[in-house]
């Protein structure tokens, strides 16, 4: 990967859509930005505390709860995933059809549920999130931005969620989506070892 020493005054932040507890285990003991959840937490440095954007947990969490219970109840190889103030119905392991009839079905029942103008439903790759309204990983951009005045910007991604990422960024800056499928980044690489290619590449050109 690119490392700080390779690239002196590099910045590097990770935005995702795991919790505070999974990129603490997975990263916390680098001193890189963490973004939890798609930027409803953050923890700009490794020092710093974590802090929410919104208020915890959402109004609308317990109705949305019981809704997708019912839902992991009725079909077969799903399962919930609860986050601090985000719920997701993962249906990797259920039978195609089923899972995508499930999932409009939801749809329907989650528009239907009160307090529904509070969460934004996003659809994944065999996932449907329910999170804050107007929380994504593009709100994480600006507050990077302004703890960086004037830096070079690059952003890697390979999610639809990172969308809003690519979306947010400002005219110059270097946005790579990785894989196939639709996106507004400027280039793309098609794997994740493109990906370490590339950045070992950066860091030699720096070094």
């Amino acid at each position: 990967g690119l490392r700080r020493r390779q690239c002196p005054g590099a910045a590097v932040h990770v935005v995702s859509g795991r919790s505070r507890d999974s990129l603490e285990g997975f990263l916390g003991s680098l001193d890189v930005g963490l973004h939890a959840e798609h930027g409803l937490w953050s923890r700009p440095s490794r020092s710093a505390p974590w802090q929410a954007r919104a208020t915890l947990p959402p109004p609308w969490f317990d109705a949305v709860r019981g809704l997708l219970t019912k839902f992991v109840r009725r079909t077969d190889g799903s399962l919930l995933e609860e986050k601090s103030g985000a719920l997701a119905f993962h249906f990797r392991a259920t039978e195609p059809q089923l899972g995508q009839r499930r999932v409009r079905e939801l749809e329907v029942a989650l528009g239907r549920l009160p307090g529904a103008e509070g969460f934004d439903v996003l659809k994944g790759a065999r996932v449907l999130e329910v999170r804050p309204r107007g929380i994504h990983k593009g709100v994480v951009v600006q507050e990077v931005l302004a703890a960086h005045p004037g830096a070079a910007v690059l952003a890697v991604g390979d999610d639809r969620t990172d969308e809003s990422l690519f979306a947010a960024l400002p005219p110059g800056a270097v946005s790579v989506h990785v894989g196939s499928g639709d996106s507004v980044a400027r280039f793309r690489l098609s794997g994740v070892e493109d990906v370490r290619h590339f950045l070992g590449r950066l860091a030699e050109a720096r070094a």
